[in-house]
């Protein structure tokens, strides 16, 4: 019995050598307390654990971000899992937001605003979409200042009146009926 235990020892110390890690803990079950099986077993779950650390690690440096956090949600209690986790999904975030801010840069401020508020939580996401919110004003106060630039009073008055809010678009309002009023007298005026 015991020659046949030791046997069974030695083959399962061989398959943990080879890393063959769960044919090496069947083996060590079956002789379970003979020798240091007890403490190899415990030695070889490890090892797979560590295996599918290495694994998941692999993945987070490789940016597959979503796979490591699978990977590391398998393992959480193992070595510093939990932390990576965390990592990985602020990896995920940091993409999102340079995205955003690419849209942003790039003038696509609806588009910037739609991905800043998929991540609203992250970093100054919040004070990104304002800053695309008053762009878009903005742009369309420079737009409503060119209508009123080339006489294009109505047209000027219903664009600063769509962004009222903004600046000096009121005053703007003003100065455009008032350009609409003294074109009426200077054409009254030349009737005469």
């Amino acid at each position: 019995v015991a020659a046949a235990k030791e046997a069974t020892y030695q083959s399962a110390l061989a398959l943990e050598q080879s890393g063959d890690y769960a044919g090496a803990i069947r083996l060590y079950q079956s002789i379970k307390g003979y020798k240091d099986s007890t403490a190899r077993i415990q030695l070889c779950q490890t090892a797979i654990l560590d295996g599918k650390y290495d694994a998941a690690l692999a993945l987070m440096n490789e940016g597959k971000y979503s796979e490591a956090i699978e990977a590391f949600t398998a393992i959480k209690t193992h070595r510093d899992s939990a932390e990576k986790i965390k990592e990985c999904e602020t990896a995920i975030l940091d993409g999102k937001y340079d995205a955003a801010l690419a849209l942003m840069d790039a003038g696509k401020y609806s588009e910037a605003i739609t991905a800043f508020n998929a991540i609203k939580t992250h970093r100054d996401s919040a004070e990104k979409i304002k800053e695309c919110e008053t762009a878009i004003l903005d742009g369309k106060y420079d737009a409503a200042v060119a209508l009123m630039d080339a006489g294009k009073y109505n047209e000027a008055i219903d664009a600063f009146t769509a962004i009222k809010t903004h600046r000096d678009s009121v005053e703007k309002i003003k100065e455009c009926e008032t350009a609409i009023l003294d074109g009426k007298y200077d054409a009254a005026m030349a009737l005469m």
